[in-house]
C-alpha cells in the first residue's frame, strides 16, 4: 500500500465517520479524532506500517498495533 492508497483509505474512513456523526447528532463541529485501519495479513500490515511511519509518529505503542498521530 502506497501513500496515495493510504490517504484514500483514511479519507474514506473519515468521510464515513462524518456521515455517521451527522446522522446521529446535530453537533456539526464535532471532529473525528480516531480512525482504525485493520489489515488482512502480515504482509499488508508491514506495507501499511512502512507507509504510515513516514507520515506520522507513534503516540502509543499498543499491544495489537501502534497508534499514530498524522
Amino acid at each position: 500500500m502506497g501513500r496515495v492508497n493510504l490517504e484514500k483509505v483514511v479519507k474514506y474512513i473519515v468521510d464515513e465517520s462524518v456521515k455517521l456523526k451527522n446522522k446521529y447528532t446535530d453537533e456539526i463541529n464535532a471532529k473525528v479524532e480516531f480512525g482504525d485501519v485493520f489489515t488482512r495479513d502480515e504482509g499488508e500490515y508491514q506495507q501499511l506500517t512502512d507507509v504510515i511511519n513516514k507520515l506520522g509518529t507513534i503516540v502509543y505503542p499498543g499491544p495489537s498495533g501502534n497508534i499514530y498521530s498524522l
